[in-house]
């Protein structure tokens, strides 16, 4: 239910199956298949990365202005989370988190057994042997609570960082390659378009972007949630906050001019209009977005019901594997 996504503790970074972030939302069975395309993606986007980087050196205008633009601070975050992606599918694969899980569940059982000889000694009739006896008929009851039950909170550091560079990078993505779209519909070019930049480091940055955020949504088992606009919100203050303190401080966009973007231009005739564009961008459009992901993501959900069903491997639990 969609209204369920409005619950509080939807705001955190909580899930209980792990598997969502280093499997795919048709199959967590078939691992190696999926390492195959996360690679495929980490490498991609290494190599936009490279060339996008390398372009901006050749063509003489240096790092600097590289880390100005929007969508190359997009692109960073892209490069990270499918390299980062690729990195925990295959330690996955090679059955580390497995080997990890099992011995956090022998480390329960342990606990489970000493915590109920504790509660029984000297034992219900009066001896230890009882207790032990009474700890054994009950020990297999608690680790089938323990395990069928999903936990409240089943992540690592790892794949919250994940969530997050995902839950930024997919809606502002979108829209970049919205924009561009727009502008070339409208025949407007943005700046860099008409600058000595290779005409490829155009279509890299702002159509495979967009591209291959909307195949993973559909090929990963990785979730959205609705109040996790919070992300991309934060993400976008941060660089928008950013470009305030490059005018001020005298910055100069990639056209010789004081704008980074010309509908950013912050001088006195033109402030007022930027200002009302920037809110309209993060409290309007931006949002708009993140819900059009979280359509996306439900889509798939219902793609994968269809024609998969739940999750066979998981028969205690009537979710899908990406819910």
């Amino acid at each position: 239910m969609v209204i369920e996504e409005f619950e509080t503790s939807n705001v955190f970074l909580r899930h209980p199956d792990r598997r969502v972030f280093y499997s795919s939302a048709w199959s967590q069975r078939f691992l190696v298949p999926f390492l195959a395309y996360r690679v495929a993606m980490a490498l991609f986007t290494l190599f936009i990365l490279i060339y996008s980087f390398g372009d901006y050196i050749v063509s003489g205008y240096g790092a600097a202005w590289f880390f100005i633009y929007a969508t190359n601070w997009t692109l960073l975050i892209q490069t990270i989370y499918y390299n980062m992606a690729a990195v925990v599918t295959a330690l996955a694969c090679c059955n580390i988190g497995t080997r990890l899980e099992i011995a956090s569940n022998r480390r329960l059982q342990t606990t489970s057994r000493r915590t109920r000889l504790e509660s029984l000694l000297p034992g219900e009739n009066g001896n230890l042997a009882d207790a032990e006896s009474d700890c054994e008929d009950t020990e297999e009851e608690n680790l089938t609570v323990e395990v069928s039950e999903a936990p409240p909170d089943d992540l690592c550091w790892y794949h919250k960082t994940m969530w997050v560079l995902y839950n930024v990078m997919v809606p502002i993505a979108l829209m970049i390659t919205f924009s561009r779209s727009l502008a070339m519909g409208l025949n407007m070019s943005f700046e860099w378009a008409r600058s000595g930049l290779d005409p490829l480091t155009d279509i890299l940055h702002h159509f495979c972007n967009g591209a291959i955020v909307v195949v993973d949504i559909f090929v990963s088992a990785t979730p959205t949630r609705i109040l996790h606009v919070i992300h991309p919100l934060a993400y976008s203050c941060i660089y928008n906050v950013f470009l305030v303190v490059y005018w001020v401080s005298g910055g100069w966009g990639i056209t010789g001019k004081r704008w980074v973007y010309p509908v950013v231009d912050y001088s006195d005739d033109n402030w007022r209009a930027s200002a009302i564009f920037v809110f309209a961008g993060l409290f309007v459009v931006l949002p708009v977005f993140h819900l059009l992901v979280f359509g996306l993501y439900r889509l798939r959900c219902a793609i994968v019901r269809c024609v998969v069903g739940t999750a066979a491997e998981s028969p205690e639990r009537t979710r899908l594997l990406s819910e």
